[in-house]
């Protein structure tokens, strides 16, 4: 994907999922690109382009205090 940041100088890509680009500038400006050529289209990670944090991150710790909780119930 270095082909973006030849034509879009000042992005950096960060992530590429779902067929989009997540890309952030060098004053911390974040957008999402979507890429050509894609059949499918994956969900635009909105979370991240106002918050600069990953949606998953969130799923993630939420998955994380359900095994505990169930561990716990077990023992």
């Amino acid at each position: 994907m270095d082909w973006l940041s030849i034509l879009f100088p000042g992005w950096k890509q960060v992530r590429h999922i779902g067929g989009f680009s997540y890309q952030i500038s060098r004053s911390g400006r974040r957008r999402i690109v979507r890429e050509p050529g894609f059949k499918h289209y994956g969900d635009r990670d909105e979370q991240w382009l106002l918050t600069g944090h990953w949606s998953e991150e969130q799923m993630r710790g939420h998955f994380k205090e359900l095994i505990a909780t169930r561990r716990k119930a077990e023992c």
